[in-house]
This record gives C-alpha cells, sequence and structure tokens, in this order.
C-alpha cells in the first residue's frame, strides 16, 4: 500500500541534537462531535475507521481528541492536499 500524503499546518521547533533533524509537525485533521443529531458520531466514526482499516482500505488514521474544555472529538488526518473544501455529496 502506498504512503499517505498530509498536509503540513506548522513546522515545529527541532527535537533536539540528531541526525536525521526530527521536528514536531502540526497536522490538518477533520473533527467531529456527538450532538443531538448524531449523538453516537464518535463510536460510530472509530468503528468505521478501524473496520476500514482492517480490510485494508485507504482510510486515513483516526483517533480521539479532546477540546479545550475537556469535550471529546473524533478526528482524522486530512488528505486533502490542496486545503481546498471538497464538493457536496450528491446522496440521491
Amino acid at each position: 500500500m502506498p504512503s499517505a500524503l498530509y498536509r503540513i499546518e506548522f513546522l515545529g521547533r527541532h527535537l533536539g541534537v540528531g541526525v536525521a533533524g526530527s521536528r514536531y509537525v502540526y497536522l490538518s485533521a477533520v473533527a467531529k462531535e456527538n450532538g443531538p443529531s448524531a449523538p453516537y458520531c464518535i463510536p460510530n466514526e472509530l468503528i468505521c475507521g478501524e473496520l476500514g482499516r482492517f480490510l485494508r482500505l485507504p482510510v486515513p488514521p483516526v483517533g480521539i481528541v479532546t477540546q479545550a474544555g475537556g469535550n471529546p472529538m473524533v478526528a482524522s488526518l486530512d488528505f486533502n492536499l490542496t486545503g481546498n473544501s471538497l464538493p457536496p455529496v450528491n446522496v440521491n
């Protein structure tokens, strides 16, 4: 499976002295939270992400992140390299 490409939002400081010159990077991600119209959004997205990964589909890594207030969200790395919004999905 080919490596995925992700857009770097911010290139941070170096980790320290080393041959490889490792740095912190801050990647773009897309996050969702539970709400009245989707009360099980977080578990649904996690399960779908893991199923996709198990089936070896090209899905981005997914995990739980927290907002400043501690509220959980599910986030997946954004592989939209141009940064433009994608067109709306036609469900018909």
